[in-house]
């Protein structure tokens, strides 16, 4: 054989420990042969499930042993609820990059009101004659009456609360809607979280 012929530059080893027959095209991995096309081994482990106690092993998978994005808690340590958070922007899935049509109205319907820096118009009456309608449920007598009749911001009651639980430590205070990124997409949030530019949902 010459230095350049190509048998020189194979490798009959494979995984695991497996030797490569080039005549049957099968790998022999000591005692039994490996079909590598159907992922299978043709003859019966002759050791069968009694191998017994073996000090080594395959170094276990590190991608399951990992936590990259800090996702997997803590064992013992109790997690924080959100229930009562009323910093909280419901979003489904199935509808990426605005917050959950079910719970979010789109501003840019809007017939008239203030811009808003990214896209939004800002009208408060037309923001809650459109909530009317996409959820009523969340809406008592009373605050319905403030809305259609009034032009009136909700304010947060027992209704509204089985809806969104987590605003139950503001019962009693006027509902504001809040432009999501300064957006299109405003939702309701508690009047006192919402306090100008400096509130929890406009940080500086």
């Amino acid at each position: 054989m010459t230095v350049n012929d190509p048998r020189n530059l194979t490798c009959n080893l494979r995984f695991c420990g497996q030797y490569e027959d080039e005549e049957s095209g099968l790998f022999y991995n000591r005692h039994r042969y490996y079909e590598s096309d159907t992922g299978q081994y043709l003859s019966p482990d002759p050791l069968n499930l009694r191998g017994g106690v073996s000090p080594y092993s395959y170094v276990h998978n590190p991608a399951n042993w990992i936590d990259p994005l800090g996702l997997t808690s803590c064992p013992g340590i109790k997690e924080i609820s959100r229930d009562d958070n009323p910093y909280q922007t419901r979003v489904d899935p199935r509808i990426p990059n605005r917050p959950d049509p079910k719970y979010s109205i789109d501003t840019s319907t809007f017939t008239s009101g203030k811009m808003t820096a990214n896209g939004g118009i800002r009208n408060n009456k037309e923001f809650w004659q459109q909530w009317s309608n996409l959820q009523p449920d969340s809406l008592s007598k009373s605050n319905m009456y403030r809305i259609k009749e009034l032009g009136l911001s909700p304010k947060i009651d027992n209704q509204w609360i089985k809806t969104f639980p987590e605003h139950v430590n503001y019962k009693g205070e006027t509902l504001i809607h809040h432009h999501v990124d300064f957006g299109r997409y405003a939702i309701p949030v508690p009047s006192s979280t919402h306090v100008g530019s400096g509130g929890i949902w406009h940080t500086k």
